[in-house]
């Protein structure tokens, strides 16, 4: 299903084995080599506002309601994110399932998107079951698609695409009050590298300002992040403190997607001075098993830089954004350390990950007050 598209025909573009995928961040963590086992049949062109005579490129995405008809009922959408595996697919599923009635049947109010970044090779493990043979669906590199990085332009008939304007794009269709006149509440959730990308695109995403300026309120859920951004050159010490990070140690250590030093060209765009002013305007909330994960990805410096695991980095991301933003930055900026495995089902089943996703009060923590560190939920 394309929605929003009638314009589609037969592209004498090359084909995908000609293609020649974008490089990512030599410092980013090794892609995952693995396909996606399947591809949403349902497709949203990523038209941007730039003026281009290019078709745009077309985004998978998987949807629990129609998108082509407007859905009065809905009053809650929830965008999740994949995690490193790109496994949109299970994401959905998985939340769907927590989800129960809230999300299908005839009362269902709860709109539940989970966007495909796909790679070249999914694209071709999947083309014979994919409209003109998967060539109109954008494409990213295996280490582009999670840090906003543009989707591959080797199809010349394609404009590129940051995956974060593919978000804006999502952003605008919940926005439309023709669409969804009594959506109330937008949450954005991701695992793991889905965390990241949830974090990162929660404080530079222009959809989620046109989304509160519409006052439709932006919740960021941040599950098991391997890392964070940070907004300043300061890094954790040994001792808790924070001091400047020693470039001459870690290259990398101030470089995006860890700090705010060569930024990607959507949030260049916007400037490190917007980017550093919307660090205490954004709803994070950020959660974190307290045990090691089974199979972790072996951290390059920049993350070490931050801690020495996913607990310890959280909580002293924490620290840091206390002492750089001030305690009124808890108002918006929530953190727990949770009891339960570090597995995506597990964190995602957590009492305290369900409050908070769906809004009761249980989710009313906060753990700024007193000896500021991370709380560990019961």
């Amino acid at each position: 299903m394309i929605l929003w598209c009638v314009f589609l025909i037969a592209l004498a573009a090359p084909s995908l084995a000609e293609t020649t995928a974008i490089p990512g961040p030599p410092y980013a963590p090794p892609p995952v080599e693995e396909t996606v086992e399947a591809i949403s049949p349902i497709y949203i062109p990523l038209a941007t506002t730039e003026a281009n005579t290019q078709l745009p490129p077309l985004l998978p995405v998987y949807s629990n309601l129609p998108l082509e008809a407007p859905q009065p009922q809905v009053i809650q959408a929830i965008i999740v994110l994949p995690d490193r595996d790109r496994d949109a697919g299970t994401a959905f599923h998985r939340l769907m399932m927590q989800a129960g009635p809230l999300a299908s049947g005839r009362s269902a109010d709860t709109l539940i998107l989970a966007p495909q970044f796909l790679t070249v090779l999914d694209i071709q493990q999947n083309r014979a079951s994919l409209p003109e043979a998967g060539e109109t669906l954008a494409r990213w590199a295996p280490n582009a698609w999670w840090w906003g990085g543009e989707s591959d332009p080797a199809q010349r008939t394609q404009q590129p695409v940051s995956s974060f304007e593919a978000l804006d794009i999502l952003a605008s269709i919940l926005g439309s009050g023709a669409m969804f006149p009594h959506l109330k509440q937008v949450t954005i959730l991701g695992h793991g590298l889905g965390g990241v990308m949830t974090q990162l695109y929660g404080l530079a995403g222009l959809g989620v300002a046109g989304l509160e300026q519409k006052n439709i309120p932006v919740q960021m859920i941040v599950l098991n992040a391997p890392h964070f951004l940070y907004a300043s050159a300061l890094r954790p010490t040994a001792e808790g403190s924070f001091r400047r990070a020693e470039t001459s140690l870690c290259p990398n250590v101030l470089r995006y997607p860890y700090g705010v030093d060569d930024l990607p060209p959507y949030i260049k765009r916007q400037g490190v001075a917007q980017l550093r002013m919307n660090f205490p305007e954004r709803r994070m909330i950020y959660l974190t098993s307290r045990l090691p994960p089974a199979k972790e990805v072996p951290p390059v410096c920049a993350v070490l830089a931050q801690g020495t695991g996913l607990a310890e980095r959280q909580n002293l991301y924490q620290n840091y954004l206390w002492q750089t933003f001030g305690p009124t930055i808890a108002q918006l900026q929530q953190f727990a350390t949770l009891k339960t495995l570090p597995t995506p089902e597990a964190v995602l089943q957590d009492p305290l990950t369900q409050a908070c996703l769906w809004q009761t009060d249980q989710c009313l923590f906060n753990s700024w007050a007193g000896k500021n560190t991370g709380i560990t939920a019961d």
